[in-house]
């Protein structure tokens, strides 16, 4: 393998000694695809793109394509497309200990530069060679070789895997199971080739290994796979030459299967009518009594045409009609306590037949809703759409098709990726065309198109529903006959909703005056802070944010130190939940509904939030949305709208997403929150930038919804929101302080400012942790709900007296060197883990530090894993830490604290946030990125040892309550 990969370097390196050539293309398909591409087909089958970016500073990307998706799964094969994609990161010939432990970190490459993704069609890998070491583009292809032909598929590694992707799958889909399998039988039921996931965990269990290989054997081939290599190539024929050497000698296989057309047999079958039974666990039983509607609109016409542009066209088009529609049944169902609609395009959002979806999802009588949807329908059927609604949609999809940018690797990689699975045209200047042709495209056209495709009522037909429900018992001939009484009934002319065109009225603003201000000293260069009359702290921090997200934001965070902890127990869920409260009620005049309108329109976004210990508002706007941003902060102070529907609204919303969350976060919520409170810690949820990270959270916020009073909630709320002294508001981003300041005078210091909060102390006095270590506890999970496997967390606490920049920044050290220490138990212990994590941070809110681990395991690895925590600890504190390992640990340390990320939006304003809510001293980057980088393996084990004691020891196992 030395000499092949030796041989490969040597003939990669004269990439960049050679001129460019120029580029050709061959095939069959490069009519369809950009010339600036090398294209080309091996006579085994392999297909190959090599694609250079002229002048690119970025890296070489490497993806592999097989055309091995879970549609290619035989009935017995569940999920067996995803095992293999996992095998590829197993031992194969050349990598015998697997991909990932072939010392190409050593190379300075992360975890994250190898990536495998299993799609409906395809499954994906990706291998990034670093820019200052091209060489090691030789062992991603013979990697990608191995995946072709040379995986191992050893017994021990697959049921590795098992473990794997048992973790994923309930990472992934958390409580919500029932309706995971109800969603997925229903596809399954609807579409040829989709598999139902009800068997999931009983087949990831028993499933043969030879069922594994076969799939491999049968899918596998050279014929079915491409590879494409985009970025920085100075010279493609010598890469091409490479490509050729290294995957013209893989054999296809005699007699072997062909991929099945499912698409045909989607579009070719009778129209489908489905009911599927959704099984009940302890919280549906109780609490989901949801029935869900859906029907299917094929569209037999885009995959045939999408070799060309006006197929891609096409696609476009059922693109718009999906947001048109989806904006039509969005204005139908505002309005409180209504059911709940959505749109889907199959072919963007599950990779299947294109084909628009409308699903409806009540608890009311299922007939009036359905025929209130197909009352939009036909509307838009009879009469099209407006003009504004035309030209917003118009503009929102021009936006998009400009944002690409063909300089970006992910252009070229995205567009090959759907050339070679789709055949999707992919000329040169593609998105210019599509914007040109777009930018011509009139509303009298458009409206013919949805003219054609609504005249057809829905080809398929499918519905979920609860034990017990009576909508189990309706036929296909009694559905139908509903949408097709719906459908003869005139419709009637829509009404495009009144946006409203400022948050306040002129004679509003024009009461407000200018209040004064102080100017105050400040730590912070560049900043200028101001008292204004009414007592409220402004500081404005006018600076050049780094390239990147919300560049071109200006960010604000208001914040006092007080919360619900002012009030009595019996109060704290009204208060810390009544912010989500108003958002739901709106503000001044507007509802919910009203206010929505408003702000599609505006670039601004804004967010009160209650802690227990800290009120406050959130946002972001552009600088020509910074009025009316601070026209929505006034009146979220000053003018929360009451209104006891909303109200009802916002609790049986609240009960809708506890019960069918679409991840695992409410247990992990749950679990670090019973953590907290165990170890004396009362904040809900850690975080620098207000309402995202400081509200209430998982049961207990599901519980507190049921405990929540209206009008208490409202008074505390408005005590929090009157006292504008208790007030810092903090402004940062690209902007003229003085031009900015006579409106922060006007909307800010008009905030009242009134005596009438409760009596309690700010800042409330830090106290060390009650319960010393060694401590273990089990938590016990809700009634609402079980889990398939346990949370296990360790972690080490200490309490200290004074903030230390410089051990804060060790302490963050030595949780990276442990997050790598303890990813080596699934990659080189063959522990079947999938997601992990370790820390080491400063816990401000209650000035410790803390250290550890948190794992998702099965309860027969639980013991194992604790063993293996404890002795990571051990190993660090005594020293034994590999250079490999202590420098993969820092790498995301030297990229968090480069210089020029220490002026990024949203790191500026957590900066700013900490020194002036934490009084946390205010660094010089540049001091700070020295600092982290002078740092060694001495100091690991330094404050290893100095916080990693016994008497500092937490541990806590999450069980189901049987």
């Amino acid at each position: 393998m030395r000499k092949q990969i030796l041989l490969l370097i040597i003939a990669f390196l004269s990439l960049y000694d050679a001129g460019a050539q120029p580029m050709e293309g061959s095939g069959e398909d490069i009519a369809s695809l950009d010339p600036s591409i090398r294209y080309g087909r091996l006579a085994n089958g392999f297909t190959y793109y090599i694609k250079a970016i002229p002048k690119s500073n970025s890296n070489l990307t490497l993806n592999l394509y097989v055309l091995a998706g879970n549609l290619q799964e035989d009935q017995h094969q569940l999920n067996i497309a995803h095992a293999v994609e996992h095998m590829a990161f197993k031992s194969s010939k050349n990598f015998p200990h697997g991909i990932t432990n072939s010392k190409l970190q050593e190379k300075n490459m992360g975890r994250y530069d190898i990536t495998g993704n299993t799609g409906t069609r395809m499954v994906q890998y990706a291998f990034n060679v670093p820019k200052d070491n091209p060489e090691i583009l030789g062992k991603g292809l013979v990697w990608f070789k191995d995946i072709a032909n040379g995986l191992l598929l050893k017994e021990d590694d697959i049921n590795q895997v098992r473990g794997e992707l048992r973790e994923e799958f309930i990472l992934m889909n958390g409580t919500a199971s029932d309706d995971l399998f109800a969603e997925a039988k229903l596809r399954a039921a609807l579409f040829p080739g989709v598999k139902p996931l009800d068997d999931f965990f009983i087949h990831n269990q028993k499933f043969k290994p030879e069922s594994l290989r076969k799939f491999y054997k049968d899918w596998y081939r050279p014929e079915f796979m491409a590879i494409s290599i985009v970025g920085n190539i100075n010279n493609p024929d010598h890469l091409e030459k490479l490509i050729k050497r290294h995957f013209s000698s893989i054999s296809t296989h005699k007699k072997s299967r062909e991929l099945e057309d499912y698409d045909a047999l989607y579009y070719d079958r009778p129209k489908q009518f489905k009911i599927v039974e959704r099984g009940t666990d302890t919280v549906n039983q109780r609490f989901n009594e949801s029935v869900a509607f859906q029907m299917v609109f094929r569209d037999s016409t885009i995959l045939s045409q999408l070799r060309t542009l006006d197929g891609v066209k096409q696609l476009m088009k059922l693109r718009l009609l999906k947001d048109a529609v989806g904006l039509r049944i969005k204005e139908a169902t505002n309005e409180y306590n209504a059911s709940s609609a959505s749109v889907i395009n199959f072919f963007d959002q599950f990779d299947l037949p294109p084909a628009m979806a409308v699903t409806i999802t009540t608890t009311n009588e299922i007939k009036l809703e359905l025929q209130k949807i197909i009352e939009v329908l036909h509307q838009m059927q009879h009469y099209g759409l407006e003009k504004t609604e035309w030209e917003y949609l118009k503009k929102e999809q021009l936006l998009y098709l400009d944002k690409k940018n063909k300089e970006d690797k992910r252009y070229w990689i995205e567009g090959i990726a759907r050339h070679y699975k789709y055949g999707e045209a992919f000329p040169s200047n593609k998105f210019e065309h599509l914007e040109k042709w777009l930018s011509g495209l009139s509303l009298d056209q458009f409206n013919k198109y949805i003219f054609e495709f609504l005249s057809k009522t829905p080809e398929d037909i499918g519905i979920i529903a609860p034990t017990g429900d009576k909508v189990l018992s309706h036929t296909e001939s009694e559905i139908r006959s509903w949408i097709k009484e719906a459908y003869q009934k005139m419709p009637k002319i829509y009404k495009v909703p009144v946006i409203p065109e400022r948050f306040m009225s002129p004679d509003e603003t024009a009461k407000l005056r200018k209040k004064n201000y102080l100017v105050r000293d400040t730590k912070v260069p560049g900043a200028r802070e101001v008292i204004l009359n009414n007592g409220v702290r402004v500081v404005m921090k006018s600076y050049t944010p780094t390239p990147g997200s919300y560049a071109d934001k200006i960010m604000i965070q208001g914040f006092n130190t007080y919360g619900a902890s002012c009030f009595i127990e019996k109060d704290h869920y009204s208060t810390l939940l009544a912010p989500q409260i108003v958002k739901n009620s709106g503000v001044g005049t507007m509802d919910k509904f009203s206010l929505q309108r408003m702000l599609e329109n505006t670039s601004l976004q804004v967010s009160p939030y209650i802690g227990y210990d800290e009120t406050g508002i959130s946002g972001r706007t552009s600088i020509g949305d910074l009025e009316k941003t601070l026209q929505l902060i006034y009146l979220y102070f000053t003018s929360p709208r009451m209104d006891t529907i909303a109200f009802e609204d916002w609790k049986r919303m609240e009960r809708t997403n506890y019960h069918n969350p679409n991840s695992s976060s409410i247990i992990s919520t749950d679990f670090y929150s019973a953590i907290r409170k165990a170890t004396g810690d009362h904040v809900i949820k850690r975080g620098p930038l207000g309402s995202a990270t400081r509200v209430l959270e998982g049961t207990k916020r599901f519980e507190g919804v049921e405990k929540t009073n209206l009008k208490v909630a409202y008074e505390n709320y408005k005590k929090l929101f009157s006292r504008a002294a208790d007030f810092t508001f903090l402004i940062s981003g690209k902007f003229e302080v003085d031009s900015i300041l006579p409106i922060v005078q006007k909307y800010l210091g008009n905030l009242p400012n009134n005596d009438n909060r409760d009596s309690c102390s700010s800042l409330r006095k830090v106290t060390d942790i009650s319960t010393q270590g060694p401590f273990f506890e089990k938590i016990l999970t809700p009634d609402y709900y079980s889990i398939k496997n346990h949370k296990y967390s360790l972690r080490f606490i200490q309490d200290i007296n004074a903030e230390n920049w410089r051990e804060q920044i060790r302490i963050q050290a030595l949780g990276g060197v442990l997050r790598e220490k303890a990813w080596a138990l699934r990659y080189e212990k063959g522990y079947g883990l999938y997601h992990i994590g370790a820390f080491g941070i400063f816990n401000k809110d209650m000035n410790r530090y803390e250290i550890g681990f948190n794992f998702n395991c099965t309860q027969d690895d639980l013991p194992l894993i604790q063993k293996e925590a404890r002795q990571i600890i051990a190993e660090v504190k005594s020293g034994s830490i590999t250079d490999k390992r202590f420098k993969n640990g820092l790498k995301r340390m030297h990229s968090i604290y480069k210089e020029e990320k220490a002026y990024k939006s949203r790191k500026m304003q957590e900066r700013l946030y900490e020194h002036y809510r934490y009084s946390s001293p205010w660094q010089d980057p540049i001091e700070v990125e020295k600092y982290v980088q002078s740092l060694t393996i001495e100091d690991i084990v330094e404050v290893a040892n100095k916080y990693c004691k016994q008497e500092n020891l937490f541990e806590f196992v999450m069980i189901n309550d049987d």
